[in-house]
């Protein structure tokens, strides 16, 4: 039985671990999908191109042979034109050879030597020149001449009297047009093949001997249907994606077409690998989830269950003493199932809501596409560490200076404490945390952090501290606190024997021109932060990824890849844009830029430790929070202070309680984001039932409160939070003016 629910606890893990790897499953379609319509639109470009390079040299023989039409050597059919076309012919490098031939099809003008006597009358252009008129375009042939592959011209001659005479003709070169196609700087891999109207190939880049061989009719005419990009694959049988573009017809038909391929597994090369790398990530967290499974069942449930089962052994033995042993409060085991059976249910509220989340990943632009699958799991990961995290620091309360699990509380404590800190990073690099901007003068923000940052960087780094202007701007000062401790410490890093690092603070006028990770800033005054260090610097290649989440250029274990990302996000969300100077053995200096503010400027903040629980009370508190397990733990934190709770897990039911509580309610205390109404509304419409009622919001996502008209007065509690953390705010609420 004991090995049943070993296997069910952890059959449970795998089962919650499904949707995750569901989630990025999803986001490796969507990122596969749109680096395919991007090649899609590539390979129509490089058709375009090509096209119009080939529109050219077409042009050109249409206004050559009307040149030619109106010789009258040519008009009078005399034969003495060869030697008048053939210093025309030696001055053009793209023609095998240029003349005119009778109604008859026989060639009576040729710049190219002949051997003998030559008829044309079957060539295409000839034909369709008599035939129009006008100008007529032939097909790939072998000319009959020269002896090389051309794509022959005509043009109609007329006499004075109007009457038809003869055809000009032209012979382009086809290894010129070979040459031109073989010299483009095209994509790696990528496939062009030009073909005259039947499909037969004229030029094929890096393959002239196509030249001649016929194009697969089934694909051509699918891909003219379609009028559209297509993947399937080439003629290599390599799978490209394909499109076709026409340099000119005759009427509707299709005289000269360009196919350009592009090799799909060179497009999907750099979703595959970012998919692999999370595959092996997602494999490493669920192979080391399901060993801490394992164990917290051995150690929270089996042991326990075990004493249980040989106790009651002992009793039916006739023990009538047999105890199990276990310490008071066994119903929590009881809570233990039910909150892994809540936490099935989050997640299958997760599937329901995949349509909300199938919109977001609709939305993602590659690196952006990482900050929306962190922000999307904030939430619930927050409302799990609140969970984890109030419970041990209450088991920690409550147990005894020098009991064994203290030790193990503690531990659990720390480990929430570092997942929320990298969830806070996470928040901060994707730009959905909630800001709390103020004017604020950079010099005094780095004034307040001078002492800290000399610690910080230890004996061996010279700080120096330029302050130019007061850099008035309007910002969160703890978040810019954040920046400029990153920025310091990535700099210590970067001088591991010793060195100097300068902060500038400075205005000025101008703009920030657009980079590759930001759109700039537009003209006018700003204010200017300048940390540089006097490191081994970084090459450009360096310099385009170091603002990627999750990069790091240091040893396995020593960085999480957070620190400048969180830095980039932080000054993104705060208006603004960060630019880096560096060269290899010339340091690095990282420059932000804010728009200036020009009014008075708040003090910056001190430094302080957090602040510690604030002290109970004996006021009435509706909670509501549709996370059941983060709701008892937090109903349980607030009874124990002497607090009265009123508990709901949506908002149908908490204003069910406020319309008929018989008592007052001093504290609404609300998630943000909940099942059937949103935070604020449901403090409007509590409101309305009970004026005066204070306030607080809580959300695990701060993207939750971005999106919601939070009233400025109330306490806002980002989870995850401890007991404390939640008193403090509460008190603070409570002890707030009424509304």
């Amino acid at each position: 039985m004991l090995s049943s629910l070993r296997l069910r606890l952890l059959a449970l893990v795998v089962v919650a671990l499904l949707p995750a790897l569901g989630v990025l499953a999803f986001a490796s379609l969507a990122h596969r999908r749109l680096l395919v319509s991007d090649a899609r639109a590539e390979a129509d470009q490089l058709a375009r191109l090509v096209s119009e390079i080939h529109q050219r040299p077409a042009d050109g023989a249409r206004g050559l042979l009307l040149a030619v039409s109106r010789m009258d050597r040519v008009v009078s059919r005399d034969p003495s034109c060869s030697a008048q076309l053939a210093p025309l012919l030696a001055r053009d490098p793209i023609h095998l050879n240029i003349g005119a031939i009778d109604l008859d099809g026989d060639v009576f003008c040729s710049a190219a030597p002949q051997r003998g006597p030559v008829n044309l009358g079957d060539r295409r252009f000839f034909r369709e020149a008599l035939a129009t008129r006008d100008f007529g375009v032939g097909e790939y042939v072998v000319s009959r001449i020269v002896g090389a592959g051309s794509l022959g011209f005509g043009q109609a001659v007329f006499g004075a009297d109007g009457a038809l005479r003869a055809v000009a003709f032209a012979s382009l070169d086809v290894g010129y047009l070979q040459r031109r196609l073989d010299a483009l700087a095209l994509p790696e891999g990528a496939d062009v093949q030009v073909l005259d109207r039947r499909g037969v190939i004229i030029t094929a880049r890096g393959h002239p001997e196509r030249a001649g061989q016929p194009y697969d009719a089934a694909r051509l005419a699918l891909l003219a249907r379609a009028r559209a990009p297509l993947d399937f694959p080439g003629v290599d049988g390599v799978p490209r994606i394909h499109a076709l573009q026409t340099v000119f017809g005759s009427g509707s038909e299709p005289v000269i077409q360009v196919v350009a391929a592009l090799p799909t597994a060179a497009v999907l090369a750099p979703v595959n690998r970012i998919t692999a790398l999370s595959l092996l990530a997602f494999g490493l967290v669920a192979a080391l989830t399901l060993l801490a499974a394992s164990w917290a069942g051995e150690l929270l449930l089996v042991r326990k269950l075990k004493a249980l089962i040989a106790a009651a052994r002992r009793l039916s033995a006739g023990d009538a003493g047999a105890r199990t042993g276990l310490v008071p409060g066994q119903e929590e085991l009881g809570e233990l199932i039910r909150a892994f059976d809540e936490m099935a249910d989050s997640l299958q509220r997760q599937e329901a809501e995949r349509g909300r989340l199938e919109e977001q990943l609709r939305h993602a632009q590659k690196l952006e596409a990482v900050g929306q699958l962190a922000g999307g799991v904030a939430h619930d990961f927050n409302n799990l560490l609140t969970a984890i995290l109030s419970c041990a620091r209450m088991i920690e309360g409550e147990l005894p200076d020098g009991h064994p699990a203290r030790q193990d509380a503690a531990e659990i404590v720390a480990a929430s404490e570092r997942a929320a800190a990298l969830t806070r990073q996470l928040l901060a690099f994707s730009r959905r945390q909630r800001l709390a901007p103020q004017p604020i003068a950079l010099a005094d923000v780095v004034r307040g952090l001078e002492k800290m940052l000399r610690r910080l960087l230890g004996e061996a780094v010279a700080l120096e501290v330029v302050l130019e202007a007061r850099g008035g701007a309007s910002a969160d000062p703890g978040q810019l606190e954040q920046v400029i401790v990153n920025l310091a410490v990535n700099a210590r890093d970067a001088m591991p024997g010793g060195g100097r690092l300068t902060i500038t603070v400075s205005e000025r006028e101008g703009a920030v021109p657009a980079s590759g990770h930001d759109p700039g800033l537009p003209a006018g005054p700003l204010s200017v932060l300048s940390v540089k260090d006097s490191g081994a610097g970084m090459d450009a290649e360096l310099q385009a990824r170091i603002f990627e989440p999750f990069f790091t250029t240091k040893a396995a274990g020593k960085g999480t890849g957070l620190g400048l990302s969180t830095v980039y996000g932080i000054v993104a969300q705060s208006g603004g844009a960060i630019r880096v100077r560096s060269a290899p053995g010339e340091g690095s200096e990282f420059i932000v830029y804010l728009p200036h503010h020009d009014g008075p400027c708040a003090a910056a903040p001190a430094v302080t430790p957090a602040a510690g629980g604030g002290s109970g009370g004996h006021e009435t508190i509706l909670l509501v929070e549709d996370d059941d397990a983060l709701r008892a733990v937090a109903r349980r934190a607030l009874q124990q202070r002497g607090y009265t709770v009123l508990d709901a897990s949506a908002a149908a039911a908490a204003l069910a309680i406020a319309a008929e509580h018989p008592r007052p309610i001093d504290l609404l205390l609300t998630d943000v984001l909940l099942p059937d109404e949103n935070g604020p509304a449901l403090a409007r419409r509590v409101g309305a039932l009970r004026p005066g009622v204070r306030l607080a919001f809580m959300s695990g996502y701060t993207g939750d409160a971005l999106g919601a008209e939070l009233p400025a007065s109330a306490p806002f509690l980002p989870k995850p939070f401890t007991p404390a953390a939640l008193l403090a705010a509460v008190r603070r609420a409570l002890d707030a003016p009424a509304p």
